[in-house]
């Protein structure tokens, strides 16, 4: 189902504004491998936000503008390829015609 040209319009502007306030360095599938692969050699592998993991997400977060919940889920392996298309279009200024409130 196509987005009525308002509608499309208001996602556009909403990625414009996403685009602005965001760092310089954009997170790609290549960048969020390595620190999934360097998350799980950590610590014995496990989940908790603490140390050198923690220092890691810290890192994820302030470098690519991710959310806590977004680097945590990177960093565990979880949805990685939903992360990087969603700063891929946010980049691109790609509208996603998925659910309305998006």
């Amino acid at each position: 189902m196509a987005l009525k040209p308002e509608e499309y319009k208001k996602r556009v502007e909403r990625l414009r504004e996403l685009k602005k306030v965001h760092n310089e360095e954009w997170l790609t599938m290549n960048v969020a491998d390595e620190y999934y692969k360097k998350a799980s050699t950590l610590d014995g592998n496990n989940a908790l936000d603490v140390g050198k993991r923690r220092r890691s997400r810290i890192e994820l977060q302030e470098r690519y503008d991710l959310l806590a919940i977004g680097a945590i889920n990177i960093l565990n392996g979880q949805n990685i390829t939903d992360y990087v298309d969603k700063y891929h279009r946010i980049k691109n200024l790609i509208v996603s015609p998925g659910r309305q409130n998006e």
